[in-house]
């Protein structure tokens, strides 16, 4: 009786799990957040031109070269309330509206990287969880300088990585690398406005090419292999079912030490890593004793049923 609930259970789970495999393509599509850096230093210049016209002028470019299909939010932070926030909304593309709404763009105000990268992450979250967790989700951003809020950015940012989303940063003519640089997915340096315009040509491109997120049918087979009923069962279901919560509202993803996040976000590369490992363990450890628990819980309704 019991193990053919278990399997009932499993089967569902292993449809779920496969179907996350499918290509993004086929199903949800891909999306993409640009996160644009519009603070006071980018009406600074780099070679012969102002940098955020530089940026504004690769956006436009760029996404004339993108397919479609491809959902586009972008995401302006500036001291310019008129022209601050979500420039063009995550959704159905309107490239025109886009450009018209981010040429009166002026730089001014400070950095919230923390802020606004949660903002973005956010909104993709939300429209996973519409998408039932098809399709493939990314966040660039496009910055030349760090963080105003440099302890939100390094709690934030690994949260955003767990939670399947890819992040991609580009600096603009910065001096150094960017504390981003050790702690997002792939980084690029644009000193001049070509260099800028072919980084986000780059990062666009693979846009198209990328699969969704989620187990391929191989990995969760292999994955599950060995595994009793009772501890394969509620695996798969994690795998089937990510979190979608809010970025930093997911108490799965609050490290204990949430304070001291920020004390390598200056960009030093061991401070990131000792960040990922913290987070590492917090969720790691967690998962186990959750699936012992299941097992230990599933083990012994077992022995009362055959008794």
């Amino acid at each position: 009786m019991m193990k053919a609930v278990g399997n009932a259970l499993l089967i569902p789970c292993v449809i779920a799990v496969l179907g996350t495999g499918v290509r993004a393509d086929t199903t949800a599509g891909e999306h993409v957040v640009i996160l644009l850096d519009a603070s006071g230093s980018m009406a600074e210049r780099m070679g012969s031109a102002v940098k955020i016209d530089a940026a504004k002028d690769a956006v436009e470019k760029v996404l004339a070269t993108v397919p479609q299909s491809t959902r586009v939010g972008l995401l302006v932070f500036t001291a310019d309330s008129e022209h601050q926030g979500w420039v063009h909304p995550l959704g159905p593309r309107d490239d025109e509206a886009l450009k018209r709404a981010l040429r009166p763009v002026t730089p001014n105000g400070g950095t919230p990287l923390g802020e606004y990268i949660k903002r973005a992450a956010d909104r993709l979250l939300e429209v996973r969880k519409e998408n039932l967790g098809y399709g493939s989700y990314r966040l660039l951003v496009v910055t030349d300088g760090e963080a105003s809020d440099a302890e939100l950015m390094a709690r934030y940012t690994p949260e955003v990585m767990a939670r399947g989303i890819r992040v991609d940063a580009i600096g603009v003519d910065m001096r150094g690398d960017h504390a981003l640089a050790t702690q997002v997915h792939s980084y690029r340096r644009a000193d001049d406005a070509s260099v800028l315009q072919s980084a986000l040509a780059e990062v666009l491109g693979e846009v198209s090419s990328s699969s969704a997120d989620g187990a391929s049918a191989e990995e969760a087979f292999e994955l599950i292999s060995g595994l009793p009923d009772g501890v394969a069962s509620p695996l798969l279901l994690a795998l089937a079912h990510p979190s979608d919560q809010p970025i930093g509202e997911d108490p799965a993803f609050i490290p204990a030490e949430a304070g001291h996040i920020a004390s390598g976000a200056q960009g030093t590369a061991s401070g990131s890593a000792s960040t990922r490992a913290r987070w590492g363990r917090f969720s790691f450890v967690q998962f186990i004793w959750l699936i012992i628990v299941i097992w230990i819980v599933l083990k012994v309704v077992r022995r009362f049923a055959a008794d």
